[in-house]
């Protein structure tokens, strides 16, 4: 199980051990980060895509693509999270469930096939993600990019609010969404390199493998009993259990305690 810590470094890509905050004047903005720090990823993506196109050669483009794509996988599930209303207060502890999306005022009701869509999602952008980097040579690349600042578009409204950037994702998760006082994380500008080519796609693969084991059991019993406890409109035969509402526990009622701790 991902920790609040490893969560935060998989979406900011802060912590690796082959990175390192770069001095000021050193600091020179790569390519793709006006793209990313403004939240247009998918415009990010393509603007890299046509420059490994123009030259297949150009290795900061291929590992800017992939971080990009990565960070298209994040955000991605957040949006098949938030479509469903997920109710991320009360899934902090669980992954694949923990990113801090706001509240979806008319969310569509999910399935137990719907559900296994979300995780499927995710290995299919994570192989994409892991593939890309694949091509890139070592050539003494350097990828600067103001990582608590990037944003992500998690409710999928077409815009990343200040509110959704990396920054304050990872404080969220930290805190499981209590208020952060004067906590706030520093502006970070981190310099990867060729090495964490190799971490970015060992990290989608550890990823993939999460989602792919949890794929492999038949869990949808579970998901009939259960799933009420965080989405707001279930496709299940026990329609009563919705009525369960909130309670002191975690957000959780007490009567439908054994049901959390399915």
């Amino acid at each position: 199980m991902l920790t609040s810590n490893r969560l935060s470094v998989l979406l900011c890509l802060v912590l690796c051990a082959a990175s390192a905050p770069l001095p000021a004047s050193a600091q020179q903005a790569a390519p793709v980060e006006r793209f990313l720090l403004e939240g247009r990823l998918a415009e990010g993506a393509a603007a890299m895509q046509a420059a490994v196109e123009a030259n297949t050669n150009d290795d900061l483009a291929q590992f800017s693509l992939g971080v990009v794509q990565f960070l298209q996988a994040i955000e991605g599930l957040g949006q098949d999270q938030y479509r469903y209303g997920l109710l991320a207060g009360r899934a902090r502890a669980i992954p694949f469930m923990r990113l801090p999306i706001g509240a979806n005022e008319d969310p569509a009701e999910i399935s137990y096939l719907k559900a296994r869509r979300i995780l499927q999602n995710l290995i299919d952008r994570l192989a994409t993600a892991d593939e890309t980097p694949a091509a890139v040579k070592p050539s003494g690349i350097k990828l600067s990019l103001k990582v608590t600042q990037l944003r992500l578009d998690l409710n999928g409204d077409g815009t990343a609010t200040g509110e959704e950037t990396i920054g304050d994702i990872i404080q969220a998760i930290q805190t499981r969404g209590q208020p952060r006082g004067n906590d706030e994380l520093p502006a970070m500008t981190v310099t990867f390199d060729d090495a964490d080519v190799i971490w970015l796609r060992g990290y989608c693969r550890i990823l993939s493998a999460m989602a792919q084991v949890v794929l492999a059991y038949d869990w949808r019993d579970q998901f009939e009993r259960t799933a009420h406890l965080f989405y707001p409109k279930v496709d299940s035969p026990y329609e009563f259990l919705e009525a369960e509402g909130t309670g002191a526990f975690m957000s959780f009622g007490a009567q439908n305690i054994l049901d959390l701790i399915a």
